[in-house]
């Protein structure tokens, strides 16, 4: 195969055979479903309702390889998979999976690394159902979505919305049952009433379609901390986002409930205390809770510290050793504010959003949030929300003020503000009519793990990109400015976002329905956008790094040929570039003056001044050309040597090459050979002799190979003592009945004797035994005696 028709491993990777399916399978899928997901370089994909997991990894390498490597995946199985499946989740920590359905979700504990060299094509893990009481068919509603919370403890938080409003948020390591937390994402109903101004009171303003965490970029606040510590930098500004959550209506409705944490959460250490500083500077009593909630956070964060501290002095340095512990402290959700978290909405989008229709109501079906944060740390970072709706529009805002806490306890406030900066439509209604995209299409956000200025939008006829970049550069240099008028300039410029669509794929009746989509970040696996369609087609799309215009490129100290001309391009001198004035002839004659001749005079010294200057530019240009002739030959020479090698190479006497080759090649064998002796001087003065374990383990397999034997010869003498132990096992059975029923009647703890009543008794014993033994022995003696 030629160079050009030469495949990547990108392009064969739609055949792998993880995504193959019955040609009648692939349709009823649920329009907002996700079925891919990555744990590493592990890619989860859901066909024909099996979750399949195979390693994208050993896909590369042997799609790579010419020598054509089968490819394989394993199945993840278990009886309480029984639904069909919408939404595949891994968490944080990559050791668990969550399956969502309509109305159910399970478990699963992912395999370890090596699971592809188990035998069979299915793996049975452990699973268990979460919140089997509330996710059911005939439970709460429906589930609108899932996801991992970040700052959960081992990454064990599950938060999941149903379509009545109500957020649950499970700690599954502590108990898959009962959720931890339970919040209402609305208020009470007269509560809505008396804002039936600001949002119509009917069934799509109650429904909810999906949720967002304000800001998902609590890792990078470790980094954060390193660096400032490090560098004296200043900590960018904290804001309550970190804490909240957002949550969106079926109409297109807004709500942000704020603060929000998992109940057993690992909170950044800087982040709370930044926080904490702010609230104090702004000044405490404006909400006595909120400053309350912030020292419950870091009273425990203190007491964490001493913990560390006190483990540090009693000799386990673990802790206070690892940067990630000492940055991220598990703390408790606060109870000193014991009342209610009030939500706080809906939203007011100001100004009004284009809507594409004017007869029928948009339906919502996408949410996403994104802090932009500027280079400048004291600069504030902008908070977008974007809102997908099911006809193809969007709708990108800033949020106008920061999240604050709010509970139920204080005065009702005005909704908060979404200042809509910019309406989309990604152009779906050209496809089909505008009632059946409402019905069959769900527009569906997917963020970039690299930038939170970009993210990708799926739906019904594949996939667009938007990259907020051209407007929010522009915007956070505004906000940076000092002057007044910098932002308005800004947004009178109305620079848009740049849409692009990555992936246009449609079937026999037009529609694509991309079912999954995930983005890889892996150094072997580049950067890269996979999406699945209904009908298990992959696309896969491999994306660009962006390259930092502003950096300094460091030419190679090291290079092969340095060229004798300088690296910025020869610029003529200015004698040359000058334009040549015309001198005309005076029409009438001139007196010999002294002003005439003083003229002349400046005139003839003007005219020496100019010829020196031509001349020197001559001489500089007659340099250059001498200088570009010796590069020219330099490089003539050069290309001649590399002419002759290149013939030497392909004249066929390559017998030097080979012998090179070969030397290469034994250096390499010895070198190995080294290393396998060095590897095993270090085993030995390590551990010179067998450990305990280790000779248990040989004598067990001696008297194994000794009991059963090692070859053939010793099969029917194993199999003669296999029949012997079922035997003495079938007789030894109703005796184990007798002693487990009599397990079962025996006493209560609270009514058997205690230890020390059971020793007084034992003694008692004894010395009755002893008692005994002394009258046997004189009977005996008596009976002796009467004999003779």
């Amino acid at each position: 195969m030629g160079p050009a028709q030469r495949r990547t491993w990108f392009d064969a990777l739609p055949a792998h055979p993880i995504f193959g399916q019955d040609a009648s399978d692939g349709a009823g899928q649920d329009a907002r479903a996700q079925l891919l997901a990555m744990r590493g370089t592990d890619l989860i994909a859901v066909v024909q309702n099996e979750v399949r997991i195979t390693s994208l990894a050993q896909a590369k390498r042997a799609l790579s390889d010419e020598r054509g490597e089968a490819l394989a995946y394993k199945v993840l199985t278990d009886p309480l998979l029984d639904f069909t499946i919408c939404q595949v989740l891994v968490n944080p920590t990559g050791k668990l999976l969550a399956v969502v359905g309509k109305y159910s979700i399970v478990l699963f504990a992912l395999p370890r690394r090596g699971y592809m060299k188990q035998v069979g094509a299915r793996v049975r893990t452990k699973a268990v159902r979460i919140g089997a009481y509330y996710h059911d068919s005939h439970g709460c509603g429906p589930i609108a979505q899932c996801a991992w919370h970040l700052l959960g403890r081992e990454g064990a938080s599950l938060v999941v919305l149903t379509e009545d409003a109500i957020l649950r948020e499970y700690d599954v390591g502590r108990d898959a049952d009962e959720p931890q937390q339970t919040i209402a994402c609305l208020p009470s109903a007269s509560a809505l009433h008396t804002r039936a101004m600001f949002s119509a009171d009917d069934d799509d303003g109650a429904c909810a379609v999906a949720f967002a965490f304000g800001n998902d970029d609590a890792a990078s606040w470790t980094m954060r901390d390193a660096d400032s510590s490090t560098d004296g930098s200043a900590s960018p500004m904290p804001s309550w986002a970190l804490l909240s959550v957002f949550v969106l209506m079926r109409n297109g409705d807004v709500w942000c409930i704020c603060p929000f944490m998992p109940k057993y959460a690992s909170m950044p250490r800087v982040f709370v205390e930044s926080l904490a500083a702010c609230e104090a500077q702004d000044g405490a009593e404006t909400c006595p809770m909120r400053a309350r909630y912030l020292h419950d956070l870091c009273r425990q964060f203190s007491h964490a510290t001493e913990a560390a501290e006190l483990s540090t002095t009693t000799g386990d340095v673990s802790f206070a050793s690892c940067p990630e512990h000492a940055a991220m402290l598990d703390v408790v959700s606060p109870a000193s504010v014991a009342h209610r978290v009030m939500p706080q909405g809906p939203f007011l989008l100001r100004p009004a959003p284009v809507e594409l229709n004017d007869d029928v109501a948009p339906v919502a079906s996408g949410l996403f949030f994104a802090q932009i944060r500027a280079q400048a740390a004291s600069t504030a970072p902008l908070d977008i929300c974007g809102i997908a709706f099911c006809d193809g529009s969007i709708q990108l805002c800033i949020l106008a003020e920061p999240t604050v806490p709010r509970w139920a306890t204080q005065t009702a406030a005005e909704p908060p503000t979404l200042v809509v900066y910019e309406s989309i439509d990604l152009g779906l209604d050209k496809h089909c009519a505008y009632t059946q995209l409402q019905e069959a299409n769900a527009t569906v956000f997917v963020k970039d793990p690299l930038y939170p200025d970009t993210v990708f939008v799926t739906h019904a006829f594949g996939v667009h990109l938007i990259d907020m970049r051209p407007w929010t550069v522009a915007l956070l240099d505004a906000v940076g400015n000092d002057a007044p008028d910098a932002v308005s300039r800004v947004i009178a410029d109305a620079k848009k976002s740049v849409v692009v669509p990555l992936v246009e794929a449609q079937d026999a009746h037009g529609f694509a329905q991309v079912v999954g989509a995930v983005l890889i970040n892996d150094v072997y696996l580049s950067y890269s956008f996979l999406a699945l369609t209904a009908a298990a087609q992959l696309v896969a799309v491999e994306l660009g790094l962006r390259v930092d215009t502003q950096a300094d490129v460091c030419a190679p100290t090291d290079a092969l040929y340095t060229s004798l001309l300088a690296e910025t391009p020869f610029a003529p001198p200015r004698a040359f570039a000058a334009p040549l004035r015309r001198v005309d002839a005076p029409r009438e004659t001139i007196c010999a003056t002294p002003s005439a001749l003083r003229t002349f005079g400046k005139c003839a010294e003007q005219a020496r001044t100019n010829m020196r200057d031509v001349v020197n530019a001559a001489n500089e240009v007659q340099s250059r050309v001498a200088l570009q002739m010796r590069e020219m030959q330099r490089q003539v020479a050069q290309l001649d040597n590399i002419v002759y090698r290149v013939q030497a190479l392909g004249s066929g006497d390559v017998n030097p090459l080979h012998a090179r080759v070969e030397r290469i090649q034994e250096g390499q064998r010895a070198t190995m050979r080294r290393l396998d002796t060095l590897l095993q001087q270090l085993m030995d003065e390590h551990q010179p002799q067998l450990s305990i374990y280790e000779r248990r383990w040989f004598d067990e397999l001696q008297r194994m190979a000794s009991e059963f034997g090692v070859g053939d010869t010793k099969r029917a003498a194993a199999h003669e003592q296999l029949k012997k132990l079922e035997h003495q096992l079938h007789v030894l059975r109703p005796s184990f009945a007798v002693l487990a029923a009599e397990r079962a009647h025996t006493l209560p703890a609270d009514q058997r004797l205690g230890t020390q009543q059971l020793q007084r008794v034992e003694t008692l014993l004894v010395h009755e035994s002893t008692v005994l033994a002394q009258a046997r022995a004189k009977i005996q003696r008596l009976q002796q005696a009467v004999g003779r």
